[in-house]
This record gives structure tokens, C-alpha cells and sequence, in this order.
């Protein structure tokens, strides 16, 4: 390889338009064997790839799923065809093959089997005429009349039948039905705020029995409350299936379906926890309730579940708002560990206010759609206004508008081995569509992560404040807006945000692969790659790698742009600066539209200097680009009018080679120093080394978000 002295280069300058393949002649070759000595170019270091986020091995009973696109690996924890309808007595529990029974199976005899034999029994019939005493031959003829004479450590025995009244149940008492399918306790009194079942001590249980009617279902209020919720169904009660205050719970094996609204419309959601309450589930289904299946709340209130499913939460029948899977908010605690959250309104999972913290392990929030009021929002997980949250293991799947965000000073948000993907727009206005979303100062962490699919962007930061990290990193196939045809990005960092990738690939994005646009806005990344990035649909237009504008800074070491379209790094505007440092600028393509409606302008720049930006590179290689290597211009004034900027860009190069395309530099302003692109550079194989006409110029794509 020959280097092209400062001298020269002068003598090479050609004021005619340049032609030729992406291949290049013998001519440089011809007009650099001048005497030069020949100078040997080191090789960029090549960028280290990401690392995959890991699923695997799956929880018991989940089923492997590989990503059609990329074949990473996620779990699921429905069988093949997806959670089946089950019978009133059954649901299908995660992690499961089927329905399965809530509960034991019904008794031949009016009690159920398996009862204490260590305990006193009480038992009840319904039905029964009253004066009995509770014995198996003359049992109580309804629970109050069993409560009434009950001491602590008493199960009190229902028969099968429907029990017409409300149960306070005192401490100690366990309350114990013959069978889910026909053991009811239903009063028939509405109540906005009193249950069906009132734990009105500690040590209580319910178990083996179905809880219904015109109130809330099982309330508990009371710091020195705890009870035992298993093998329960409630449904069809009113305002509230369960309503936990003060006080412990433990809960195994609960569902609770169809929560009704009250007479204003008002509520109908499937568990209420707060005032400092402490909840532990396990093996619970949520499934048609209404404005917010699960509700957390206050300061040192907290619930820890597993194996629990929400599903087809409604929006609320007052105003057709809201529909949210599961809310924490005003300081609470929640953690969730092999849970899905699927077909809820508005938000799948919302954590909200400072001291609010939320910690995600193999969960799935997918299908949100969008409120019913209005068809806005549908988004998977929000976390935001000081909240904190933790999530290992989770995939995001065609939720609306966000597939996950992050909002608000002092929010943070820290995401491990996760897969976003698949976004779709908002169902009011079609817009929308972002895998992952951190913005007005929040803070979010990546580690191991696909997001696939997505539209819009596959990852936005954006305002002041707002900090994103991300380590080991995929972002695939973002697609435009179907409304506009625009946008597509991988990765937009805009208006003040900072962010910083370490081992990520960007690929197949529509309209530019990544992107860094306004004054303040940092964007740092290392060992990255950024290829095939794709025209948006409306005209063939971009395709752009790595663009920087508007006042933004760009740090990049060991990277690898190849094969994308009309520009492979381009910055633009005033105070932009990109720094590459070992970086691979390859194969950049023309806009698809040069066949037909820009033809002679469809570039296919390597790097490209715009309208007062400055690119720096060092230890590069620039090689097969089918318009030119570097290119130095005016560019638009970002006006719309087709006007150029009155600055043309600068560049610096240090050490690397520019080859194997039809102009080596374009140079559009006869002021600038060509001796700053001759640092230990190396020309090879070009029709023209250094050219200083009138190229076509890309479009800047300055659109915000």
C-alpha cells in the first residue's frame, strides 16, 4: 500500500464528476507511484460481539420458544396452544398443561374429606333448620350460628350448598368448604366496602370454597389480621375480590374472575393491598376484572407472588379508562417471579412514586391493548415518577405504544436477560410502536438484551437527565411507522440525554441504525456494530448507519458499519462531533430510489462531514463504499426547503486506509486543509483519490422522535 503525500494529493484533483463500480480502478495505484515510500496500515481492532441474553434452563413446565429472526431462546409458560378456557371450579395455573381443579374434588357426602382429625369441628349444612350444636348428625344451619359458639382452633365445616350471609371470622377459626364447585358463601345484602368473609382475627384460614355476590369478597383490616386463602375462587363480586388492610396473608391456590363495578362503576378490581398489609401468593389466576386487576399501595405494604397469571384485565365501566394488570404505587413493594400478564388496557405492569419498588423474575407482559375509552396507550411495563424497579428473565411481546418505559427524575429501571419485541402502535391514532423508552430524567440499566421488531425505535432516550446503559445488546428489525412511513431507528438518543452501549448490534433498522440529535446529547459506545439498516417505505429514502446532528457528541471506539444505505456515519450542524477510533466504515449502498426518483443522488457515502459538524477518525479502514469513501459538503439547512447549510463540515483522519471506491475523499469546500485527511492515511484502489466537485449530498434525516 502506497501513501498519498500532502503534494500529491493536489496533483490528483479531478473537477469533473467521478464514475466507476464500488471495485475501483488500477488508477490510484498509478497516480500515487510517485516516490512515496509505502506505508503499512494496521487493521481497526475488530468490535467484541454481545453477549445473548439467557433464558434458559426454563422454569418447570415452561416451554421453550425461539425468536424467528435472531433464534435466542425465551420461555413460555403456556403449552403450544396457549392458556385453555377451563370449567367454573378450574383455571389454568402457569407452567401448567391445562385447567386443573381449584381445590379438592366434590365429596360423595355433604363435607369435604381429609378433615382435621386433631382439631374441633363445627359443622354446618346449608339449609339446615335451626337448633342444631354442630355435630356431624345435628350440624348448624348457617355459619353465624357456628361462629357464634366457635373457639380458636376450630374448623368450622360447610356442607355443599349456597350460603346466603355474610362471616366474620374470628381468630383461629378455619373456615373449610366441602368442594369449590358447590360450597358458595353469597350474601345477597349489597355492601360497597364490607366482604362477603371479614378476617377479624389472626390465625384464620379459608380454604376449599367459592366466595360470590353483591360486595367485596374476603376483606381483612388490621395490623394484627393474618390469614390462610387456599384452594379459593372468587367471582363475581363487587368492587373488590380481595381486600387485604394491615395485617399478613398468605395465599395459595386463589382465583378471582369477574369482578363487577359498584353502583357508580367504580372499581371492580381483583386485589386491593395496602396500609402497610404483607401479602405472599402463590399459584393465583386474575382473569376479567376490571380498572386494575391487582392494586398495591403505601408505604410498607407489600406482595410477593409466584406462579400467578393476570389475564384480560377491563377497563373500567365508569369511563372506560384504565384496565391495568397490576399497579404499585406510593411506596409499596411487589415482587412477581413466573407470572404472565396478558390482554390487560392500558398498562400490562405500572409502578409509580418515589419509594415504589417492583422486582420482575421470568415474567412475560404481553398483548396490552389499548384503553377502551379511547383505544390510547397499551403499553407492557412503566415505571415511573421515582419508582424503582428490577427485571431478570422477562418478555415484552406486542404491547402498544411502549413496550417498556422508564419516566421521571429519579426513576430507575434495571433490565437483565430480557426480550422486547414485536411494538405495535396505539390502536387511537397509529402512532407509537417503541421497544423501550426512557425519558424527562429517568434512569435505566440494559444488560442482555433483544429488542426485535419494535417500531418508531427500538430504544429512544431522550431530555435531559435521562441516562441509558446498555451492555451486550440486540436491536433488530425496527419498522416505521405505518401512519407516516418514517422513523424505524434502532437506537435515538435526542434533546440532552446520555447513553452508552458496550457490545451491541444494531441491524436491519429502518431509516437510520443509530442515532444522536440536539445540544447536551452524549452517546457512547464500544464494540458495536450497525448494518444493513433499511430505507423507511416512503421513497426509498436513508438508510443511514450512525448519524449525528444537531449539536450532539458521539464517541465511538471498535466499531463496524457495513452495508447500509445512502451514508454509513454522517454528522451534521454545528457543534456535532463524532470520534471514531477503530472503527470499519463498509459497502455503503445507495437509497433504492437512485434506480428511478433521485438518480444521481443516491449516494452511498462512507462517512460523511456536514453543515458545521466534525468527524475525527483514527485507526480506520473505509473500503467498497459505491459513491466515496469521505465527503466533506454544505449539506441542508434542515429547513425542508432544499436550501444548504452555509458551513460545510471538517473531518480529521489518523491512520487507516480509505479504498476500493470511486472517490476516495470528496471535498466540497476549496478552503479546507486536505493535509488533516493525510495522517498516516493510505489510498488504495480508487478511480479517484481526492475529488473536490459537486457529489450528491445525503439527506440528513433530522426528524425528531
Amino acid at each position: 500500500m502506497i501513501e498519498l503525500g500532502p503534494r500529491t494529493v493536489l496533483l490528483v484533483v479531478v473537477l469533473a464528476s467521478c464514475s466507476g463500480g464500488p471495485g475501483g480502478s488500477d488508477d490510484a495505484g498509478a497516480d500515487a507511484d510517485d516516490g512515496f515510500d509505502a506505508v503499512e496500515v494496521e487493521a481497526p481492532t475488530p468490535p467484541e460481539p454481545p453477549a445473548l441474553p439467557v433464558f434458559t434452563p426454563c422454569p418447570d413446565g415452561w416451554r421453550e420458544v425461539e425468536d424467528v429472526d435472531t433464534g435466542i431462546v425465551t420461555c413460555d409458560p403456556w403449552p403450544e396452544g396457549g392458556p385453555e378456557e377451563c370449567g367454573p371450579d378450574e383455571a389454568h395455573f402457569p407452567g401448567e398443561p391445562g385447567c386443573t381443579r381449584i381445590g379438592t374434588a366434590c365429596p360423595t357426602g355433604d363435607w369435604a374429606d381429609g378433615l382435621p382429625t386433631d382439631r374441633e369441628i363445627l359443622y354446618v349444612r346449608a339449609g339446615e333448620p335451626s337448633g342444631g350444636d354442630g355435630t356431624i348428625g345435628s350440624p348448624f344451619g348457617t355459619i353465624a350460628d357456628a361462629m357464634a359458639v366457635a373457639d380458636p382452633m376450630t374448623v368450622v365445616a360447610l356442607s355443599k350448598g349456597t350460603f346466603d350471609e355474610y362471616v366474620m371470622l374470628r381468630g383461629g377459626i378455619t373456615l373449610w368448604g366441602a368442594c369449590v364447585a358447590e360450597t358458595l358463601i353469597q350474601h345477597s345484602v349489597p355492601a360497597d366496602w364490607s366482604g362477603t368473609i371479614i378476617v377479624a382475627g389472626s390465625d384464620t384460614e379459608v380454604r376449599n370454597l367459592s366466595v360470590s355476590g353483591p360486595r367485596p369478597g374476603i376483606c381483612m383490616e388490621g395490623a394484627s389480621r393474618t390469614t390462610l386463602i387456599e384452594d379459593v375462587l372468587v367471582s363475581q363480586s363487587t368492587k373488590f375480590g380481595v381486600r387485604m388492610q394491615e395485617g399478613h396473608a398468605v395465599m395459595r391456590n386463589l382465583v378471582v374472575r369477574d369482578t363487577a363495578a359498584d353502583g357508580d362503576g367504580l372499581f371492580g378490581r381483583g386485589l386491593n393491598v395496602s396500609n402497610e398489609a404483607t401479602v405472599e401468593l402463590s399459584r393465583g389466576v386474575f382473569e376479567r376484572n376490571r380498572d386494575t386487576s391487582i392494586v398495591v399501595f403505601d408505604a410498607g405494604t407489600s406482595l410477593v407472588m409466584h406462579d400467578v397469571a393476570v389475564r384480560d384485565t377491563l377497563s373500567a365501566e365508569s369511563d372506560r379508562g384504565w384496565g391495568i394488570g397490576l399497579q404499585i404505587q406510593g411506596g409499596a413493594h411487589v415482587e412477581v417471579t413466573r407470572g404472565v400478564f396478558e390482554e390487560s388496557r392500558e398498562t400490562g405492569i405500572q409502578a409509580i412514586g418515589v419509594g415504589t419498588s417492583l422486582d420482575l423474575v421470568d415474567v412475560v407482559v404481553r398483548d396490552t391493548l389499548g384503553r377502551d375509552l379511547d383505544g390510547e396507550n397499551g403499553r407492557g411495563l412503566g415505571v415511573q415518577e421515582g419508582a424503582q424497579a428490577r427485571v431478570t428473565r422477562c418478555v415484552f411481546e406486542r404491547n402498544r405504544l411502549y413496550g417498556v418505559f422508564a419516566f421521571w427524575t429519579g426513576t430507575s429501571l434495571e433490565l437483565t436477560d430480557v426480550v422486547v419485541r414485536d411494538t405495535l402502535h396505539q390502536q387511537s391514532d397509529g402512532m407509537g410502536g417503541t421497544g423501550l423508552t426512557v425519558f424527562s430524567g429517568a434512569g435505566c440499566t440494559v444488560t442482555r438484551a433483544l429488542f426485535a421488531r419494535n417500531r418508531i425505535a427500538g430504544v429512544y432516550a431522550t431530555l435531559a437527565g435521562s441516562v441509558l446503559t446498555m451492555v451486550d445488546v440486540i436491536v433488530s428489525g425496527t419498522m416505521s411507522c405505518e401512519s407516516t412511513g418514517k422513523m424505524g431507528r434502532g437506537l435515538q438518543i435526542s434533546e440532552g440525554a446520555q447513553a452508552e452501549v458496550l457490545r451491541g448490534v444494531f441491524e436491519m433498522n429502518t431509516e437510520i441504525g443509530v442515532s444522536a440529535l440536539d445540544p447536551g446529547t452524549l452517546l457512547v459506545m464500544t464494540d458495536v456494530a450497525v448494518r444493513d439498516t433499511q430505507h423507511a417505505p416512503g421513497g426509498g429514502m436513508h438508510g443511514t448507519g450512525l448519524q449525528g446532528g444537531a449539536g450532539s457528541r458521539i464517541e465511538v471506539t471498535r466499531g463496524l458499519f457495513e452495508r447500509n444505505r445512502t451514508v454509513g456515519i454522517s454528522a451534521h450542524w454545528e457543534d456535532t462531533v463524532i470520534v471514531l477510533t477503530d472503527v470499519t466504515v463498509a459497502d455503503t449502498l445507495e437509497r433504492a430510489c437512485a434506480v428511478d426518483t433521485c438518480a444521481g443522488f443516491g449516494a452511498g457515502t462512507g462517512i460523511g462531514a456536514f453543515g458545521g459538524a466534525h468527524l475525527d477518525v483514527s485507526r480506520f479502514l473505509i473500503t467498497r463504499n459505491v459513491l466515496c469513501g469521505v465527503q466533506i459538503a454544505h449539506g441542508g439547512d434542515g429547513t425542508g426547503t432544499g436550501s444548504t447549510h452555509p458551513l460545510t463540515g471538517t473531518v480529521d483522519l489518523h491512520d487507516g486506509e480509505i479504498s476500493h471506491s470511486p472517490v476516495g475523499a470528496n471535498v466540497q469546500d476549496a478552503e479546507f486543509d486536505v493535509e488533516r485527511l493525510m495522517d498516516g492515511v493510505t489510498f488504495i484502489g480508487n478511480d479517484i483519490n481526492l475529488d473536490m466537485t459537486v457529489l450528491p449530498v445525503p439527506d440528513l434525516g433530522l426528524e425528531e422522535m
